[in-house]
């Protein structure tokens, strides 16, 4: 080996050394910073422990002009127009329409099926998947005719239906889904119907007609489809106070017996699969509107009121309300009893009887302060005290309580107050964190 060779060879040698060092050094140098980012993580973690266990400081805020709606909180009985329905025969019951669905007279409901036949509905169920997908085949390649013209009328409809939906997701309601959805499933049928009256003349589907339709001769018409007598809200939930709670009973109903079918209501009793005949087994609500009863303290609403709107929300499904309109309001022994009517949602209290709700009497305007930051206060009281800054000391006064809801207060100073009350004043958000005419620093 000549000495260029050798040298070269040190040289590699050398140079392999060096990077392996250089690796060496870097991954030592992510080691520890990753060490140093744990450690600094720990650090802030502790910090703020030891920070959230220390006396809590003073929160601010300055007085200024808001709007404050009175709210309370009561239970509905709800009334609506709504029709009872027998089962025809014994059986299990198929329903093809969802609870709170809206459906059209003459519609499909569903179908009651004999017992033991379960196995021959589901041939039937799949024969009949098949036609329609041999058909929704022949169309798709043209050889429709007419039945095509059907089938495009029939999809823009659904588009047109679908983008009303998403426009209102869009806009965070889906006050009109099931409306939008009853739509749809009426064009579908509709189509369906239209279709079945069009002969394709093609020999692969009349040999499957014929294959559903020997089926069905096999169930020798055990299997009664079920149609709706009239249009309204489908509902699978009965309760028993159907044919007790008619639409003129509200402006009737008196106070005991508002507070008796309160007690009767309960939950509303989904009706099971299996049904008698001659017992219920489902129900249209056929009303426009739905009426609210409710018993309210005295003082809040009086007969003046009649004929005005009232805004009412129900947290239990977040609708708001905005077109419930008082027609009766009579004084009772236990308070006031309220009658409103509303338009809008009965889908969405189909299921109920009674609803939580939230009553927005009113908006009042002036200075308002959270009810945490107010002293020596109970629900009624006209008086209280809050804590204020004046002259760089906390100072504790009293001041008048205008109107109050679950959460705020509208306040005012007295006319022989110390300190005055008015916008812009600096009050504590949180007066238990300093003691009285303690030295404070507000910071620039």
């Amino acid at each position: 080996m000549s000495e260029n060779s050798r040298k070269d060879g040190q040289k590699a040698r050398v140079e392999a050394y060096k990077r392996k060092k250089r690796r060496e050094n870097r991954h030592r140098a992510y080691a520890l910073l990753l060490f140093s980012l744990i450690l600094t993580l720990f650090v802030f973690v502790m910090l703020f422990r030891i920070m959230g266990r220390q006396r809590p400081r003073p929160r601010f805020m300055f007085l200024t002009e808001e709007k404050l709606s009175s709210e309370l909180e009561t239970t509905a009985l709800l009334i609506r127009d709504e029709s009872v329905y027998n089962a025809p025969i014994d059986g299990l019951f198929r329903s093809f329409v969802p609870q709170g669905g809206r459906v059209a007279k003459q519609m499909k409901l569903g179908q009651i099926l004999p017992p033991g036949k379960e196995d021959q509905l589901r041939l039937i169920e799949k024969a009949e998947n098949d036609v329609n997908d041999r058909r929704y085949e022949l169309l798709e390649e043209g050889k429709g005719g007419d039945a095509t013209r059907v089938f495009e009328a029939s999809r823009e409809a659904i588009r047109r239906n679908l983008r009303i939906y998403y426009d209102d997701l869009l806009k965070g309601s889906t006050a009109r889904a099931p409306e939008i959805e009853a739509d749809i499933r009426l064009t579908l049928e509709q189509r369906l119907d239209d279709i079945n009256n069009y002969e394709f003349q093609d020999p692969e589907l009349s040999s499957l007609i014929a294959y559903r339709e020997n089926l069905e001769k096999g169930l020798n018409g055990e299997v009664q489809t079920i149609f709706s007598e009239n249009s309204g809200l489908f509902m699978r939930r009965l309760d028993g106070l159907e044919n007790d709670l008619t639409p003129d009973m509200a402006l009737s109903i008196s106070e005991e017996e508002t507070r008796n079918f309160l007690k009767r209501a309960g939950e509303a009793r989904a009706v099971e699969e299996t049904v008698e005949a001659g017992k219920p087994f489902y129900k249209l609500c056929r009303s426009i509107e739905q009426y609210f009863v409710m018993i309210l303290p005295r003082g809040k609403v009086s007969s003046e009121d009649e004929n005005t709107r009232l805004r009412l929300s129900c947290p239990a499904n977040g609708v708001d309300l905005k077109d419930a309109r008082i027609i009766r309001v009579e004084e009772a022994r236990g308070g006031t009893l309220v009658v409103c009517s509303s338009r809008q949602n009965l889908e969405a209290f189909s299921s109920m009887r009674k609803a939580p709700l939230l009553v927005h009497l009113h908006e009042s305007r002036g200075l308002r302060v959270p009810k945490t930051a107010l002293i020596n206060y109970r629900e009624g009281n006209v008086e209280a005290e809050i804590k204020l800054i004046s002259g760089g000391y906390v100072h504790k006064t009293a001041v008048k309580i205008i109107e109050d809801n679950a959460r705020y207060a509208l306040i005012e100073g007295l006319e022989n107050g110390e300190y005055p009350v008015e916008v812009s004043t600096m009050i504590l958000l949180n007066p238990q964190s300093m003691e009285e005419e303690e030295p404070i620093v507000i910071s620039k």
